[in-house]
């Protein structure tokens, strides 16, 4: 059997690498160990914000901006030689 007759899940996921027919919970496969990939793409995690509103996670630290380097000034005793 190929597919779940509950829900249509696929049952086995097949190796990109050698082609063996691996459990669908599998992460690596089981004759040539090359890592299984997912089927089709995540689905973004989602958390609780308030009493029946959802929101989509963020980055919890954003990237910082860049900041101009500005040249010190040179103290007029350093010009002089």
């Amino acid at each position: 059997m190929a597919f779940c007759t509950e829900c249509g899940a696929r049952l086995q996921k097949s190796c990109q690498g050698c082609g063996f027919e691996n459990a669908s919970q599998a992460k690596f496969c089981g004759k040539c160990g090359t890592a299984l990939q997912a089927e089709g793409p995540p689905e973004p995690a989602m958390s609780r914000t308030r009493k029946g509103t959802r929101v989509t996670r963020r980055a919890a630290h954003p990237s910082p901006r860049p900041t101009a380097v500005r040249p010190r000034p040179v103290p007029p005793e350093a010009e002089r030689h």
